[in-house]
């Protein structure tokens, strides 16, 4: 194995810290698992109060009727205003709600930043650390002034002593402003027998503190402290309290479980910062220590975790051996694995959340070609990131959706609703009805909108710099050995955003002129209630299949990327197809003795959700479709070679 590894260092090692590390990336899905879970957990412990859940029951009733009374009828005009009215006057007891439960999170959050920043004191006191003095050890002190500035940090950390530690090791911790490293009694011995393994061992130390891992790796501490006490004690407790007495033992577990998951969501990811940092330490020392120094021959003694591989999720610290290899071969910490994503959400996304990171991976293709000639591609991916963070809120915003429940019990989960729509539908319908339901509520959200155009604006807005792909690296950033040679990437196919916009547009208006055509003939036959039906939701569903069938077109045609081109085509198409719903619905509103200024005035309330509707339930109608469809075609050109477009 050892040979094996020596070989690869002919080659330049990728540079990992070129890119937000896996901690890093690790450390952000933790701050949106615990805010996401908190502020579900937090919902919940209000609604099991009893006062709480029968003030909210007693509100809805009153406006509901209220509405109900003020706008009778069922008209179409009727239906909006009666639930407009509902809505606003429900919203300010939703309103303190809400500020109740983000209070919660706050003081959440407050908790774990005081866990953090008292920890360190705590350490030192718990474990009788003393500080270390350079008179005891001169030769030692001398290794650590040349180590501190060769390691890059600006300000060197404080060194302690714990004597009667045995261990040949040593431990960074600390908090912003303050950092320690503590030389254990063994490591301190090791000096005197092995000075090359007490400096990798310093080393691998400085490296948590040069990487920056130290404050994230504490903080995530912190919160796994803090969680338990202020999150799911208190609601373990009102339920017992309120709860319990009134619920069955299959609906106390049906909550329970999904509290379970809430919580290993937290404490795996947690453990998965612990591992990664490990790996980064490593890697960051061999730069300093060398490839093949004193640091890979310690991590070959270091001794192998006990139990199955399987269960290396639970582990604090990676496999020794995977560590090495790692070290050697940097180019395996870019993309994440598989399994481990699958680990830590599987019960969220499954094989969607793979296919996030898919994407995640081709938006940096397509910037790197323009990131190539600067100096860092940092701007590119502070960006990206940003971004990404956005589609983790708006996934968590989905299954706070899709798995709606309360204390009281009183809010059907998705089994019940799945129930009464088979009685009311038939069973061959309700699954595609409820489905139906659940797209309709997720897609009047603007984060929503807001994050499908992410999906495809990040990676093909790199096109407008299209004049700097194909320059040389100005830098030796992509790599951690010097290269012998100016690094080039190779040429890909050209993004291709302009075609998708055209046939967007031809394909929008085509689209248009069809939906407007069968709105009027359908008009002609359908009356009343159905009539109204077609024209607030019958409009987008046909929106919807037309978006996505010019989707796939553009799927198809283009060659590079050509899924994420459909969606930026589909969205175009949908704009358009949003004015030609509006303008059918000013036709169902319009007679020659009506008021131009009272049509306009109803128009106005239906525009944003009209256009809201049309665009992302077509985008959602065609992710699915798209997503197999590029599969499928770039199958076939790899079968029979096609020209680029």
């Amino acid at each position: 194995m050892a040979t094996h590894h020596e070989t690869a260092f002919h080659a330049p090692r990728l540079n990992p810290f070129a890119f937000p590390s896996d901690t890093d990336f690790r450390f952000a899905l933790l701050i949106v698992v615990v805010i996401g879970a908190s502020l579900f957990i937090y919902t919940a412990t209000y609604n099991d109060i009893p006062s709480n859940w029968n003030h909210l029951q007693t509100i809805l009733a009153q406006c509901t009727n209220e509405a109900t009374k003020a706008h009778s009828l069922n008209s179409l005009e009727d239906t909006v205003a009666r639930q407009m009215a509902i809505s606003q006057c429900t919203a300010p007891v939703y309103r303190e709600r809400a500020l109740i439960v983000v209070g919660c999170a706050i003081i959440l959050l407050t908790i774990a930043t005081v866990i953090y920043l008292l920890f360190p004191r705590w350490k030192i006191w718990r474990e009788k650390l003393e500080p270390f003095h350079d008179e005891d050890h001169p030769e030692i002190a001398a290794q650590l002034a040349n180590l501190c500035p060769q390691t890059g940090l600006a300000t060197p950390p404080q060194f302690l002593l714990k004597p009667l530690s045995r261990t040949a090791s040593g431990l960074a911790f600390g908090h912003r402003g303050r950092y320690y490293v503590v030389l254990n009694g063994g490591l301190v011995i090791k000096f005197g027998k092995d000075p090359a393994a007490f400096r990798a061992t310093l080393l691998h130390e400085l490296a948590h503190l040069r990487n920056g891992d130290v404050d994230k790796t504490y903080f995530s501490l912190a919160i796994g402290l803090a969680f338990l006490p202020a999150v799911l004690l208190p609601w373990l407790f009102i339920r017992l309290t309120y709860v319990l007495p009134t619920y069955t033992s299959d609906t106390f577990i049906n909550i329970g479980w999904r509290m379970l998951v809430f919580t290993a969501f937290v404490y795996l990811t947690i453990l998965a910062i612990l591992r990664a940092r490990e790996v980064y330490a490593d890697v960051r020392a061999s730069v300093w220590d060398g490839p093949a120094g004193r640091l890979s021959q310690l991590l070959d003694t270091m001794p192998r975790p006990k139990g199955s591989r399987w269960l290396q999720f639970l582990h604090f610290h990676p496999d020794p051996t995977e560590r090495r290899k790692l070290l050697h071969e940097t180019h395996q910490l870019f993309p994440l694995s598989f399994w481990e994503a699958y680990a830590i959400w599987l019960p969220v996304v499954m094989l969607g959340f793979y296919a996030f990171l898919g994407w995640i991976t081709t938006g940096a293709s397509t910037w790197l070609e323009v990131v190539s000639a600067h100096k860092s591609p940092r701007v590119a991916y502070r960006l990206g990131l940003s971004l990404v963070g956005l589609w983790l809120a708006v996934w968590l915003a989905i299954l706070n959706y899709i798995y709606i429940f309360n204390m009281g019990g009183n809010d059907p989960p998705l089994s019940a609703m799945l129930h009464y729509v088979t009685q009311q539908e038939g069973s061959s319908l309700a699954l595609p009805i409820l489905i139906l339901i659940i797209i309709d509520g997720v897609s009047q959200s603007p984060f929503t909108l807001l994050a499908l155009i992410c999906l495809w604006g990040f990676p093909l807005s790199a096109w407008l710099w299209r004049k700097r792909i194909g320059l040389p690296f100005r830098s030796n950033w992509p790599t951690l050995d010097p290269s012998p040679r100016p690094l080039v990437l190779l040429p890909q196919p050209p993004l291709r955003p302009d075609l998708a916009l055209v046939t967007g547009v031809v394909g929008g208006l085509i689209a248009s002129a069809l939906l407007i055509v069968l709105t009027q003939v359908l008009r002609s036959v359908l009356k009343g209630d159905i009539e109204a039906l077609w024209m607030l939701d019958g409009q987008t569903l046909v929106a919807a299949v037309m978006q996505t069938i010019i989707a796939a077109v553009v799927t198809c045609w283009i060659k590079r990327l050509g899924s994420l081109h459909a969606l930026l085509s589909a969205f175009i198409a949908g704009c358009i197809l949003s004015v030609a719903a509006l303008l059918n619905l000013f036709l169902y509103f319009y007679h020659p003795a009506s008021n131009l200024q009272t049509i306009f005035l109803s128009l106005a309330s239906l525009v944003w959700i009209m256009f809201i509707k049309i665009v992302n339930v077509g985008a959602i109608f065609s992710i699915p479709l798209v997503l197999i469809m590029s599969l499928l075609v770039g199958w076939l050109r790899k079968q029979v070679k096609q020209p680029s477009v």
